[in-house]
């Protein structure tokens, strides 16, 4: 986390702080549950066992947010993400350091890109999906059918499945499964879905269902299997279906089955698997099957087989493969097989092999790929293959190759994913490349990296750290880094290290703590560092200490807090720190304390929140302080408070978050508060907003995020806000991402499809009052404001208020208002719209 005041943009910060000061962070799991800690999901408890530190950081981290969406923000498209969490920040020099556990940075590319087949670029202005596609469909038009677990594409809200048009716009269609799609199948006029859904299209349909290709509604016919459909195929009146169910089309049906597309009932044709079917293609007379079954059509037949599409028998095409097959693509004369395998027939072939298409015999081709392949499509003599390897065809390759169909070598096709391709379709010289992946083409970079904080430009600086960075601070002349990490590329530094500002490369500088480093703040000749630690810079200190900048020797400085400090802030002749303790200083201080910068002795000043502290920012005769507290002293203050520099008391200031603030901001006369919440006052702003510095009250500021926000600079001009999100506005934008530091303009929010609408606002003109009339298509949570041209909020007629389905009409009284243009602006749900009224008198 990085707390700051306003420094202005491309000057080093006086005194920064970074990583989990923000994040309650207990030694184990236990520990958090036993005092109920409000940002912790007890069914974490068996993914994260007692590791320390971690705990709490993924607890957190882990719990998204829905919310209804407030007025947003201009974002800046061209700056890069992250493909994982963003926990510190800090600018020096006109860089933007980032500190977090991610391994590849660049432009968003959403879980969903059409590729050119030849150059391997994305098609222009094609919609982002945020989440993962699992299969796509060409639609026969230029356009796709896609499916997966995705929340929006091109910012629209769709569930698990959507329809791309051919101009690359989002079609209506919504059928809005409410799980996991993995397979679908069209024919022009009727969708078929498979996956781990029981409703769709509207209605109750359990992990099949036929959809109308052009309503998204679901047709009467309903198949009803048991467990999951992981592969369709269509042919003719007849739908191939595969996957871990026993039952399907009202019949016994283990793993495979056809079904009647009349009726949706099973027909006689029953190879009976006796384990998953994952992929299924029809050549000829004869369905090609992969999949972990080791008997199919009642021969024995290792995770590959070709079923007689009349008899439902095993044929003589027996690859005998040794792991599982994930995708067969036949053409003619042999079968492309990917899959986890490393032998095919008893010869060596590592996740790629082609066979021959009448008895499966191995052929030469062998590309080799270096980890499971999940996806493959072939056309025009090259075969592409999507999965999580990273090298194939003899050539480096993230998840996405083209390989010479006859050779196996890699061609010049190089997308580069940043996570597993799960699904590829060709369709007119697009290759649809769908998967876990939010960004193509970018970088790798382990947990650290920087770009240019004006252009977006990201810098060759690469430490390449062994584990998380959780904190960061830096001067013209190093970067400091401190977190959960061992070395730094290949020199040892144990939690916390000294970088060059341009390559990276470890220093000599070497602290050596025992744990963790969750907060660093610099100072002119010294380093203040807090954590989980025992000794660093080769003395006994516990959980905090100030470092020597030229030799890392710990100096006197040794406030011995008695339990874990999240967040220290140099300011002036105070070091003031937050965190679990209840001790410091040679003092009684529970969670907040003002440090002598030169003894570490704790001052008279004592607040007295009653829970964490994990954020603190002075400024001014006041200090701004975030966390877990619901009182600070004697006063109700929930999550974040403004104390009094000189007497510690509360002040009026109460922004009211309702849930934890992990990161705090100060520029000029706004705060920006980060952390899990829901609200600001009252309001929507979910895990980020921007509230006055003098009252509390949330300004027009949003910027929308799905999850945890954990770091934040607040420049001049724009806002970096990092944390484990991985949408803002619906759009995947995940780790970081940059938004306008006013709001220039009211942008449109996702088009309102039928469910909310603006309707004409009359009179308009008008010269002192008007009426806003709107009308919604089911009950929606309602906020209704207007907006000057420089885009300040100037008068609201409901705020966040539940209306019922139907014709709603409010007043405006705009007596007290300058003539002039103004935007009324309707949120309903997810859905907004914005219209232009004008005041003249």
């Amino acid at each position: 986390m990085l707390l700051t005041t306003d420094y202005p943009l491309g000057e080093p910060f006086g005194h920064e702080t970074g990583g989990p000061e923000s994040l309650g962070m207990p030694r184990t799991f236990d520990s958090i549950v036993a005092r109920g800690h409000p940002m912790c999901d007890r069914g974490l408890r068996r993914l994260l066992g007692s590791r320390p530190v971690l705990t709490l950081l993924l607890c957190l981290g882990f719990c998204l947010i829905a919310a209804p969406s407030a007025r947003a923000q201009s974002l800046l498209p061209d700056f890069p993400i992250t493909n994982g969490p963003v926990y510190a920040q800090v600018i020096s020099g006109g860089t933007l350091y980032l500190g977090g556990a991610f391994s590849w940075i660049g432009l968003a590319s959403g879980g969903g890109v059409p590729l050119d087949a030849a150059a391997g670029t994305p098609a222009p202005n094609y919609p982002k999906v945020t989440g993962i596609v699992r299969v796509a469909a060409g639609d026969g038009a230029g356009g796709w059918f896609i499916g997966g677990a995705f929340s929006a594409v091109g910012g629209v809200p769709r569930a698990n499945l959507a329809h791309i048009l051919g101009d690359q716009s989002v079609a209506p269609w919504r059928p809005e499964a409410n799980d996991t799609v993995y397979a679908i199948a069209t024919d022009g006029t009727t969708v078929y879905a498979g996956g781990v859904f029981t409703n769709a299209g509207g209605l109750s349909r359990s992990r099949i269902v036929a959809l109308d290709a052009t309503s998204g509604l679901a047709t009467s016919w309903d198949a009803q299997a048991s467990d999951a459909v992981r592969a369709l195929v269509l042919n003719g009146a007849t739908l191939y279906a595969g996957g871990t169910f026993n039952i399907v089309g009202a019949q016994l049906r283990n793993g495979i089955a056809a079904l009647s597309t009349t009726t949706g009932l099973a027909t006689s044709w029953n190879p009976n698997a006796n384990d998953v079917v994952r992929a299924m293609a029809v050549s000829g007379t004869v369905l090609y099957a992969g999949g972990d079954f080791t008997t199919l059509g009642g021969q024995t037949r290792n995770r590959a087989a070709a079923i007689d599409l009349v008899t439902g028998a095993a044929t003589v095409w027996n690859p005998n493969a040794n792991a599982s097959v994930t995708s067969v693509v036949p053409v003619p004369g042999s079968v492309y097989l990917g899959g986890t395998f490393t032998t095919v027939g008893g010869q060596a072939r590592t996740r790629l092999a082609a066979v021959d298409v009448t008895g499966g015999a191995l052929l030469a081709w062998n590309p080799q790929a270096d980890a499971a392949v999940y996806a493959l499509a072939a056309s025009g003599g090259v075969v592409y293959a999507g999965g999580a390897f990273a090298l194939a065809g003899g050539a480096s390759r993230a998840g996405l190759a083209a390989l010479d169909g006859t050779s196996g070598l890699a061609l010049s096709w190089n997308p580069s994913a940043s996570d597993a391709v799960r699904a590829l379709a060709v369709q007119g010289g697009l290759v649809y490349a769908g998967g876990d992946f939010t960004i193509l083409n970018g970088q790798r970079r382990n947990n650290a990296a920087a770009f240019d904080a004006a252009t977006g430009a990201l810098a060759d600086w690469n430490p390449n750290p062994s584990d998380w960075v959780l904190s960061l601070a830096a001067n013209a002349t190093t970067v400091y880094a401190g977190g959960l990490f061992d070395s730094i590329g290949v020199t040892p530094r144990k939690a916390l290290a000294a970088l060059d500002p341009i390559t990276g490369a470890a220093t000599s500088w070497n602290p050596n703590p025992d744990a963790e480093v969750l907060t660093l703040s610099l100072g002119a000749t010294a380093l203040y560092v807090g954590g989980s630690f025992l000794t660093i810079g080769g003395q006994t200190r516990h959980y905090a200490a100030a470092l020597n900048l030229a030799t890392g020797a710990a100096t006197s400085w040794n406030p011995n807090a008695d339990d874990f400090v999240y967040s220290l802030a140099l300011s002036g002749l105070r070091v003031y720190a937050g965190g679990s303790f209840t001790t410091i200083g040679g003092q009684s201080r529970s969670y907040l304390a003002a440090l002598d910068p030169t003894t570490g002795n704790a001052s008279s000043w004592n607040p007295a929140p009653d829970d964490w502290v994990l954020a603190v920012a002075p400024k001014g005769n006041r200090v701004y302080v975030g966390g877990s507290f619901i009182t600070m002293g004697v006063t109700a203050r929930n999550g974040a408070a403004a104390v009094d520099s000189v007497t510690g008391v509360a002040t009026a200031w109460a922004p009211e978050p309702d849930g934890g603030v992990t990161c705090l901001a100060v520029s000029g006369s706004t705060v920006y508060l980060g952390g899990n919440f829901q609200y600001v006052g009252g309001r929507p702003r979910r895990c980020v907003a921007a509230v006055d510095a003098v009252t509390g009250v949330p300004t027009p500021w949003t910027c929308d995020v799905n999850a945890q926000v954990d770091a934040l600079i607040a420049a001049s001009t724009v806002i970096y806000v990092g944390g484990e999100f991985t949408a803002v506005r619906n759009l995947p934008l995940g780790g970081l991402t940059v938004s306008a530091a006013t709001l220039l303009s009211v942008p449109a929010g996702p088009a309102p499809e039928g469910l909310a609408r603006l309707q004409q606002i009359a009179p308009n003109p008008f010269r002192s009052h008007t009426r806003i009339r709107f009308t919604l298509g089911a009950a929606q949570t309602v906020s209704l404001s207007i907006f000057d041209i420089a885009g300040r909020e100037v008068a609201t007629l409901a705020d966040h208020t539940l209306l019922p389905a139907g014709a709603h009409e409010l007043p405006l009284d705009a007596r007290a208002l300058p003539s002039g243009v103004y935007l009324c602006r309707l949120d309903a749900g997810a859905a907004s719209e914005t219209r232009r009224i004008v005041l003249a008198r």
